[in-house]
């Protein structure tokens, strides 16, 4: 399915984000011999022998009723056990479809220095390397998060705020309002008098709501993991919709009463968000008074000349393409990708710059936010996937 070529894809982003250390791929339900040993031989070569880049098998761990997500929490389990035996250190752990654009290490911010508050529109934070006094990370501008330490650590976890996450909480007490949560009893999904179903509603929002990227210690990946597949059938049986593997994450580690440190830059996706739980001020801050920078000196294999040098500016960690992008008759949608985009054969996504930047050039100061946002997603996303094409063929075909 898609998730194979956006692993491909996410691999090649981090390399040339500057990531620094290993991806493995945790492959659920593959179980044709021949379909694993394809899977093997082609990650071998993309690797080249550093042992970088890895995959891991787990059986099909997919609820009855045929939520795919529903895999998430149970092959997480599995990798732990089968992977991560040593001690005293953190993972990150994130979907496919999260292109790396920053070279962020995701652990360490001993960086940090003194925090300029963004303008009030915002509602954010953000917080300035010292010696760069360049922005690198982005929070929600509220006293009762958890406070910064300089790094992820055992018992401190740290992850994307995830504007939802705490929608379990308050959600059931207005039914009217949120109707998909009527009847919804945290009692069986946590158990009669647990921590989960003592969590008032702003610890739920400012505690615990986490989406990907997750960052935890080893120790904390143990216990999340098993209180989180525990959690997954429960959620889901109540509330059978999209996104309920997160909910099930959140109301996880509500229920170990494990806080997180919440901050907004590890990712962008919609582009219609309001919500300062996502580092898009960054990119508004980028295109707000001239869309064309979002795509000039774009191609179909290289980026624009604003974020060429990715330390040069605040860009956020991630882009979590999970939804569609349309703009200058250009889509990017995961789903309409061909699962087979890498192969020796392979084509390019259709890019044409002259036309993007046309459009971003005769409406400039009429096209909205979003159009903006979308302007920026199609000509980083695009030719990420097409450059990783490029190393793709010279790593696997040569």
């Amino acid at each position: 399915g898609y998730q194979h070529w956006q692993s491909v894809a996410l691999w090649y982003a981090a390399q040339s984000a500057g990531h620094p250390g290993a991806v493995t791929r945790v492959v659920s339900g593959c179980s044709k011999e021949d379909d694993r040993r394809w899977i093997i031989d082609e990650w071998s070569k993309i690797d080249g022998g550093t042992n970088q880049f890895r995959v891991h098998f787990t059986p099909d761990m997919q609820l009855q009723g045929s939520y795919k997500y529903s895999n998430k929490p149970g092959r997480r389990i599995e990798t732990l056990v089968a992977k991560c035996k040593d001690q005293g250190n953190v993972r990150c752990i994130i979907g496919p479809g999260h292109a790396a654009t920053a070279s962020d290490n995701y652990s360490t911010w001993s960086w940090v220095g003194p925090n300029s508050k963004k303008e009030e529109a915002t509602k954010q934070l953000e917080y300035v390397d010292k010696q760069s006094g360049i922005a690198r990370l982005l929070r929600v501008d509220d006293a009762d998060l958890l406070p910064l330490t300089d790094r992820a650590a055992l018992g401190r976890p740290a992850g994307q705020h995830f504007g939802l996450g705490g929608t379990w909480a308050y959600a059931p007490k207005n039914p009217t309002r949120y109707p998909k949560w009527r009847n919804f009893s945290k009692a069986l999904v946590c158990g009669e008098g647990s921590p989960c179903t003592r969590t008032s509603d702003a610890d739920a929002k400012k505690k615990f709501a986490v989406g990907p990227v997750y960052l935890a210690h080893i120790e904390d990946w143990k216990n999340i993991a098993d209180s989180w597949w525990r959690s997954m059938g429960p959620v889901h049986s109540q509330h059978p919709y999209l996104l309920a593997e997160m909910m099930a994450l959140t109301m996880a580690v509500a229920n170990l009463t494990l806080p997180w440190t919440l901050v907004s830059n590890f990712m962008i996706t919609g582009v219609d968000v309001d919500s300062a739980t996502e580092g898009w001020s960054w990119i508004d801050d980028l295109v707000g008074h001239n869309a064309s920078v979002a795509c000039a000196g774009a191609s179909s294999t290289t980026l624009p000349f604003i974020t060429r040098d990715r330390v040069a500016l605040a860009l956020p960690t991630t882009l979590h393409y999970c939804q569609r992008y349309k703009f200058a008759n250009h889509l990017f949608a995961k789903r309409k990708v061909p699962h087979d985009f890498f192969r020796c054969d392979g084509e390019y996504l259709p890019f044409d710059q002259v036309s993007i930047m046309n459009e971003l050039l005769e409406s400039g100061a009429k096209l909205k936010r979003s159009e903006k946002r979308s302007a920026f997603m199609i000509c980083h996303l695009i030719p990420m996937v097409n450059a990783a094409l490029d190393s793709y063929t010279q790593d696997v075909c040569s």
